[in-house]
């Protein structure tokens, strides 16, 4: 482990696509609520692969906290992978982030791994990363550990921060890979347990300039005494026994917001077989905090969605809204819209789609439409939600389906 001190194409299009991706993600309840100085922002996922800077795909068995400032906060996902099409084969994957009073971790682990031909093999792979802050300032940590690890056919004991290990043929492996980042009132530790950078055309279709991640882990913490944002969009979700898929097209924004900066997650298409089939998806987040005023926005917007042999919509968009200015915090749905939107059974429907609009599915459960939650600091937008109240064989009794989601939060410290 090593520690520092610092004083006061389409889904990558179809070159790593996954064969099987089961996700399910678990939220415990905070143990210790007390509003504290301190911001927590963490992530943790499998893999993911970037072909260029328009498309990528989606991390596997993403989870994260997006920004909290609740100790004893603990977030979960798993998933069962069942293959890297030409490059190989990956296990499962079960990944954490937490909170605890002074502090921010989170954990990736990957099962056993057999990727470009038997070049890289491991039984396991862990990648963790913590920041924790004090008096005399932060400190974080960073490690990468497993089993039998073996790359070009040779056993590696897992080296020492960011060592690059050549890959002839294909291009390079960092192994243990550490990226840090500290100011006065902030930061952050990534640790990617195995980074492939290719740089030279293979026999596996992967284009030159393509990067794939294997077991990625970020922790930070801010102590900035200004109101701190938090939020989070993603395009489609399913919960159930046995029929879960994480949040597709998933952005988190940060605590300290963007600078004014709209930072976007972008789709070409997502299909959870048999359940959702959708066309182009984009995510964005953007907001930023000072002393006395803080804004946040997210939005989804998609193309083309068809839900079972029920909905269809040309297009949807979900927007949330939230300031804060002194004691007084505003939320609003504004730009939340549908277009060409088609229910099976239900008749006509208003346009625009009312707020908390539900119907009665009969033999299924209940659709809810342009759904809008709020509390004293939140708001979520849930364009299309589908709560299965009859076991249909396909989706068993309390599936919770997803479709166009945006959350935002404005926090005091």
């Amino acid at each position: 482990m090593r520690r520092h001190t610092v004083g006061s194409a389409l889904r990558f299009m179809t070159a790593i696509a996954l064969s099987t991706a089961i996700g399910v993600a678990a939220y415990a309840s905070p143990v210790e609520a007390a509003t504290q100085r301190l911001g927590h922002d963490a992530q943790a996922y499998g893999t993911s692969a970037k072909l260029s800077s328009v498309f990528s795909s989606s991390p596997t068995a993403l989870v994260g906290l997006g920004c909290t400032n609740l100790a004893g906060d603990l977030h979960t996902a798993s998933a069962v992978v069942g293959g890297l099409l030409t490059a190989g084969f990956v296990g499962a994957l079960n990944n954490q982030v937490s909170t605890t009073g002074n502090g921010t971790q989170g954990e990736a682990q990957i099962g056993s791994l057999s990727l470009f031909s038997s070049l890289i093999t491991a039984d396991s792979l862990t990648a963790t990363a913590s920041v924790t802050h004090s008096d005399s300032g932060f400190t974080f940590a960073g490690d990468t550990t497993g089993t039998n690890l073996s790359i070009n056919g040779s056993p590696i004991t897992l080296p020492a921060p960011n060592t690059v290990i050549p890959l002839p043929g294909l291009g390079s492996l960092t192994v243990n890979e550490q990226i840090t980042a500290h100011n006065a009132t902030s930061a952050s530790i990534i640790v990617n347990a195995l980074h492939l950078s290719v740089n030279a055309a293979n026999a596996f279709n992967f284009p030159v300039g393509t990067d794939v991640i294997l077991g990625h882990v970020r922790a930070a913490l801010t102590t900035t005494p200004t109101r701190f944002v938090d939020g989070q969009a993603y395009g489609t979700q399913v919960q159930g026994t046995g029929v879960n898929a994480g949040r597709e097209g998933l952005i988190f924004l940060p605590c300290q917001g963007t600078k004014g900066h709209v930072r976007t997650h972008s789709l070409a298409s997502s299909t959870v077989p048999v359940v959702i089939s959708t066309g182009t998806m984009k995510s964005t987040v953007t907001g930023f905090g000072t002393k006395s005023f803080a804004t946040a926005t997210t939005t989804d917007t998609i193309q083309n969605v068809t839900l079972l042999n029920l909905l269809s919509v040309d297009s949807l968009k979900a927007v949330a809204n939230a300031q804060s200015s002194g004691h007084d915090r505003t939320f609003n749905d504004t730009g939340s819209t549908f277009g060409g939107l088609s229910v099976l059974g239900v008749g006509t429907i208003p346009d625009p789609v009312p707020p908390n609009s539900h119907y009665d599915i009969p033999g299924l459960g209940t659709l809810y439409l342009h759904r809008v939650i709020t509390t004293s600091h939140h708001i979520e937008v849930r364009m299309i939600e589908l709560v299965v109240s009859v076991d249909t064989g396909t989706l068993p009794l309390g599936t919770d389906i997803r479709i166009g989601v945006a959350e935002a939060s404005v926090h005091a410290n």
